[in-house]
C-alpha cells in the first residue's frame, strides 16, 4: 500500500510540474515581461531539483532495497543523486529573488549576485568535503542524516521566500500604477 500511494505522489508531481513548466512557457512567450522568463527558470531549476534529488533518491532506495545490496551503498547513491540536485535548487532560489525584483523593473546587483553564488559554492562545497570525508574531521563530527538535510534546506527555502514575500510587501505599496 505504502509503494502504491508513493507511486501516486510521485506520478502527481510530476504531471503538475510538467503541467506548471508548460504554462508558464505559454505565458512567457505571450508576454514579453523580464519577470516571467525568472519565474520560468525558477520552476525549472526547482522541479529538476525535485526529479533528480528527492525524487531519484526515493526511487534508487525503492529500487535497491529489493535486491540484496549493503545499505550503505543504497545510501550513497542516493546521497548522490541529492547532491547533483543540489545546485539546480541554489539555482532555483536565486531565479525566485530575481523575479522579486524584476516585478519593479529593478536588478539584482552583481555583488548581490556574487557573495550568494560565493556562499552557495562554500556551503555546497563544505557538504561535498564532509561527505567525502565520512562526516568527521577531529573532533569535530557533522553527518547529517535525512530529516537534518530536510530541515535545513527547508530553512533556507523559507528565508529565501520570507525574503522575497517581504520585499514584495514593502515595494508593492510604493506602486503608483495599480495595473503592475
Amino acid at each position: 500500500m505504502h509503494a502504491r500511494l508513493s507511486i501516486f505522489v510521485i506520478a502527481f508531481a510530476l504531471m503538475a510540474g510538467a503541467l506548471a513548466i508548460f504554462l508558464c512557457n505559454r505565458i512567457m512567450r505571450k508576454y514579453a515581461l523580464s519577470y516571467l522568463s525568472s519565474y520560468f527558470y525558477y520552476i525549472i531549476f526547482t522541479y529538476i531539483f525535485g526529479v533528480y534529488s528527492i525524487i531519484g533518491s526515493q526511487a534508487i532506495q525503492f529500487l535497491l532495497s529489493d535486491h540484496k545490496i549493503a545499505e550503505e551503498t543504497v545510501q550513497s547513491a542516493a546521497g548522490f543523486l541529492l547532491v547533483l540536485g543540489i545546485p539546480f535548487l541554489i539555482l532555483g532560489w536565486y531565479m525566485f529573488l530575481r523575479l522579486t525584483r524584476e516585478l519593479f523593473q529593478t536588478q539584482l546587483s552583481l555583488l548581490f549576485t556574487f557573495l550568494y553564488f560565493g556562499f552557495s559554492l562554500l556551503l555546497f562545497a563544505a557538504y561535498i568535503f564532509f561527505s567525502v570525508y565520512g562526516g568527521s574531521i577531529g573532533s569535530i563530527s557533522f553527518h547529517p542524516d535525512v530529516r537534518e538535510i530536510i530541515y535545513i534546506f527547508s530553512g533556507i527555502h523559507s528565508a529565501v521566500f520570507v525574503f522575497g514575500i517581504i520585499y514584495l510587501a514593502i515595494k508593492t505599496r510604493k506602486v503608483k500604477d495599480i495595473n503592475q
